[in-house]
C-alpha cells in the first residue's frame, strides 16, 4: 500500500504545483506587458496630436476650390448707368456665346473676349445666352446675336 500512497502523495504534489505555478506571474513579464501597453497608448497619442496638428492643412490642399463669383451687370455698372435699346455699333458682331459653370465668353468680331473686358471702346459688363451688355461711360448697349 505504501507504493500506492506514495504515487497518489506525488500526483497530488504535482497538481498542486502546476496549478501554482499557473497563476504564479514572474515580476518581470507582468513588468513588460505594462510597458507594451504603454508604449502602445503613447503611439496612439501621438498619432492623435500628429493627425489633429496637420489634419486640416492637408484636407483643405485636397478640397475643390469654390467657383468663382460671376460678375453682375449691376456690380460693374455705374448707378446711374441707363440700359439704351437702340441698335449696336456696327462694327461689331457678336458671333457668339460660350457658357460654362465658371466662365463666360463672349465671341466678338471673332475674338474671345470675357468679362470686364474692353471691346471697341466699351467694357463687357454681362454676358448672357443670346446677348453681350456693354458699358461707355453712363451708358449701356446691348449686343445681340444674329441668329
Amino acid at each position: 500500500m505504501s507504493i500506492i500512497y506514495d504515487a497518489l502523495q506525488k500526483t497530488q504534489r504535482n497538481r498542486s504545483m502546476s496549478m501554482s505555478r499557473d497563476s504564479y506571474q514572474d515580476p518581470a513579464a507582468h513588468r513588460m506587458r505594462w510597458v507594451d501597453k504603454g508604449l502602445l497608448a503613447a503611439v496612439i497619442l501621438l498619432s492623435g496630436f500628429v493627425i489633429y496638428a496637420y489634419g486640416p492643412p492637408v484636407i483643405k490642399h485636397f478640397k475643390q476650390p469654390a467657383a468663382a463669383k460671376p460678375v453682375v451687370a449691376a456690380e460693374v455698372a455705374a448707378p446711374s448707368a441707363q440700359l439704351v435699346t437702340e441698335a449696336a455699333p456696327a462694327n461689331l458682331v457678336l458671333n457668339g456665346v460660350l457658357m460654362s459653370d465658371q466662365n463666360q465668353t463672349a465671341v466678338i468680331n471673332n475674338q474671345f473676349y470675357h468679362l470686364g473686358d474692353v471691346v471697341g471702346g466699351m467694357r463687357i459688363v454681362a454676358i448672357e445666352l443670346n446677348n453681350v451688355k456693354l458699358q461707355d461711360g453712363n451708358k449701356i448697349t446691348m449686343l445681340k446675336t444674329n441668329s
